[in-house]
């Protein structure tokens, strides 16, 4: 029997798996279901870290990328995420409230 193909996506430090079938194509790229990509703001063009963590393939959002909407541009961590100066002053006039 064998492998089971599984994703996991770390987000804020908790790992959370998938369990899905992708077929990859003759230039090695597999499409990301559009419900994870929307889930962890992966536009065209966003950052994301892939390694191996023993049998698994882990395909993780990457904090070069602004967590609330794909930016990579003067990121500040906040919780273990990325967010860019315009989604960090609307988190801080959300948390004044």
């Amino acid at each position: 029997m064998g492998l089971i193909p599984k994703f996991t996506i770390v987000e804020g430090g908790q790992k959370m798996n998938y369990i899905t079938s992708k077929t990859v194509d003759d230039l090695g790229r597999v499409v990301l279901p559009a419900n994870i990509r929307r889930r962890f703001c992966l536009d065209a063009g966003a950052v994301i870290d892939i390694y191996t963590e023993g049998t698994s393939l882990v395909i993780k959002a990457s904090d070069k990328n602004c967590f609330s909407c794909g930016g990579r541009q003067d990121l500040t961590a906040v919780n273990g995420v990325g967010l860019c100066k315009t989604c960090l002053l609307k988190f801080n006039e959300h948390e004044a409230q």
